[in-house]
């Protein structure tokens, strides 16, 4: 300090890596931030060093990155992009999370939105014109948005020539977008061929004359190829498959007259359940995510309830017999499994299976601050311990262990957490109720929705009750 002025002496570290983006607030013992990048988020630490160290004022930094992570620029028409909202560190009381910039426009757009660590990413599904400035990255405090980033991006609509690859899901709401198109020439024809992975044999599976009906041959997709338009009006030649199956795999080209315009590779991915029957005698269930064909090192992963990689595996085009990822995991370890397809780091589709075990689902429902009720546990316990735990509905989807039940005589005790008398809006609200396993809850705030599980945890882990809160709160 010189006078009433403060000047600081820089470190070499600052010298060399931090220079061109803190600066010093000239006089004052501030630090004025240009442009920072995504690396300088972290801790800032302001202490005094005499008479002895002092911690005058910290400061936490979060860096949020938006990203587009298409293979170009300008993703082509009908192609698929991956939009990525990454914080630099998660806390269970911020939330992220994708949503549309016109909330009309939700219902139109196919999108999977996941959360891999600290990353929420959207996958978009054939992106037209209208997706280029839909999308918005939203974080959440505690429920209250803190930032909204919008990522922008432009559309090619040339397709002469283009070549791409999609992945798709073998499940019940998979659908596959041809997109075959010209903005200025008129053709005579067109046709859509498909050369399966099975048989390595090209078909033709529409085909079409101008201002005719277009012939459609049916001997593999049947009612599941579904044309856009009845006749060929010379420029567009659009069809769809819905649902995909995981056998629909392999190349598809589109040519009007003789020119090659769109062609696409179809990569499919399925999950297997062994046993299929959750009721089957055993503890285990295994999870079985299989990829149609491997043109290029992808990654297979399973993903748990709270965004955690939990098996991963590489797979590349030198041993094409190795196309699957298994997850063996515990019956009693109900909840949502999602087997994700990683190219070049980035995930292209997700297959989610939901391990729903013997019984039946609890639903609740309840007004924000508006009375009490009792929210029932199990009715045939069995041997204590029990544990208690709680999934939010809103920030990370972290499971958190509220409290662990024992009996005291034909009575019931609790011995509550650490997250539980940390949290007011459980500890206030949420109290046992006379030696059982009920739970009293009083003027239950909009926080406490979420999913409420009973475990049995000897003489092996179990489920033995769970129910589902939902909160509604009415703002003017």
């Amino acid at each position: 300090m010189w006078g009433s002025r403060w000047e600081p002496r820089w470190s070499e570290y600052y010298q060399n890596d931090l220079s061109y983006w803190i600066m010093w607030d000239y006089g004052t013992i501030n630090l004025r931030f240009t442009n920072p990048t995504f690396k300088l988020a972290g801790k800032f630490t302001l202490f005094q060093t005499q008479l002895r160290k002092t911690i005058l004022k910290e400061y936490n930094v979060f860096g949020i990155k938006v990203e587009l992570n298409a293979h170009s620029p300008d993703p082509t028409v009908g192609s698929d992009v991956t939009l990525s909202c990454t914080i630099s560190k998660l806390s269970d009381t911020v939330c992220l999370q994708w949503k549309w910039r016109d909330s009309s426009q939700q219902s139109s757009r196919k999108t999977d939105q996941i959360r891999v660590n600290n990353t929420v990413y959207l996958m978009v599904k054939h992106v037209t014109a209208a997706d280029e400035k839909l999308y918005v990255c939203e974080i959440q405090e505690n429920g209250s948005i803190i930032h909204n980033k919008t990522v922008s991006f432009s559309v090619s609509q040339y397709l002469h020539g283009k070549s791409y690859t999609l992945y798709r899901s073998g499940t019940d709401n998979s659908e596959l977008n041809l997109v075959c198109q010209h903005y200025t020439n008129h053709f005579e024809n067109a046709a859509w061929r498909w050369t399966s992975d099975s048989q390595n044999q090209e078909k033709s599976i529409a085909y079409a004359s101008s201002s005719k009906p277009i012939n459609v041959n049916r001997s593999h997709f049947g009612n599941r190829l579904v044309l856009t338009t009845s006749t060929f009006n010379g420029m567009n030649f659009n069809v769809r498959i819905v649902p995909v199956l995981f056998e629909d795999a392999g190349v598809y080209k589109c040519l009007l007259q003789s020119y090659s315009m769109a062609n696409i590779r179809l990569i499919t991915v399925k999950v297997t359940v062994e046993p299929s029957d959750a009721e089957t005698e055993g503890d285990t269930v295994t999870l079985t995510c299989c990829v149609s064909d491997v043109t290029e090192s992808i990654r297979l992963t399973w993903i748990n309830n709270d965004g955690k990689i939990v098996e991963e595996k590489a797979l590349n085009e030198w041993n094409k017999e190795e196309k699957s990822l298994q997850l063996i995991i515990q019956k009693a370890d109900r909840g949502k499994w999602t087997c994700v397809l990683f190219h070049q780091n980035i995930p292209q589709v997700s297959v989610p299976d939901y391990l729903e075990l013997s019984g039946s689902l609890n639903e609740m429902y309840f007004l924000h601050q508006e009375g009490y009720f009792l929210l029932k546990g199990p009715d045939n316990p069995g041997t204590d311990p029990i544990i208690w735990e709680w999934r939010s509905h809103s920030g990370q989807q972290t499971t958190k262990q509220l409290g662990t039940f024992h009996r005291e005589g034909q009575q019931w005790a609790v011995k509550w957490s650490d997250d539980y008398h940390n949290m007011p809006d459980i500890s206030q609200r949420i109290h046992e109720h006379f030696g059982t396993l009920n739970l009293l809850i009083r003027n239950p705030t909009f926080e406490l929705a979420g999913l409420f599980t009973w475990t049995q945890t000897q003489p092996s882990k179990k489920i033995l009750k769970q129910t589902e809160l939902f909160g509604i709160k009415v703002n003017i």
